[in-house]
């Protein structure tokens, strides 16, 4: 059985609490026609010792990049992590990435992300950006599909 999230996993043009600003053209790179077909894994917490399951869908719109993940709920990281989503004490999406190109305003102190090489999805407890949420959380069952179940269709 899997959880499944949707969420802005990044935002562009807000700062985040490092001081970094994600332009729309950060992913222009980004090829998802070859990202269809392979999994990217979602962590906790940026921790490659915790995978909790896989990104299986990303989208870029106006806002930012938008993911859909299933996590594991036969994992012991991945049904803690879904049931700290569930009861609302974690709301929280990051990107783990390599900086390819950046622009830096030393004047104000921004560093602006140009282009990123994405290497992976996290749910995080506090998120660099606070934008970067999880929007919607739900399960259903695999073994019945026909018998599937929203159980939190949003978070707020």
């Amino acid at each position: 059985m899997y959880g499944h999230l949707e969420g802005y996993a990044s935002v562009f043009h807000i700062p985040d609490a490092h001081n970094d600003v994600v332009l729309s053209t950060a992913f222009a790179n980004l090829d998802l026609a070859s990202f269809e077909g392979q999994k990217m894994n979602l962590l906790w917490e940026h921790n490659q010792l915790f995978p909790i399951g896989f990104v299986e869908g990303i989208d870029l719109d106006a806002s930012g990049l938008y993911v859909k993940c299933k996590i594991a709920l036969d994992s012991f990281y991945g049904s803690e992590v879904y049931n700290l989503i569930r009861n609302g004490l974690v709301d929280g999406l990051s990107i783990g990435y390599r900086t390819l190109s950046c622009l830096y305003n030393s004047s104000i102190g921004i560093r602006y992300l140009t282009d990123v090489e994405l290497c992976e999805i996290s749910v995080v407890s506090v998120p660099s950006n606070g934008h970067s949420k999880i929007e919607r959380c739900y399960a259903y069952s695999t073994a019945a599909p026909h018998l599937s179940k929203i159980i939190q269709p949003t978070l707020t």
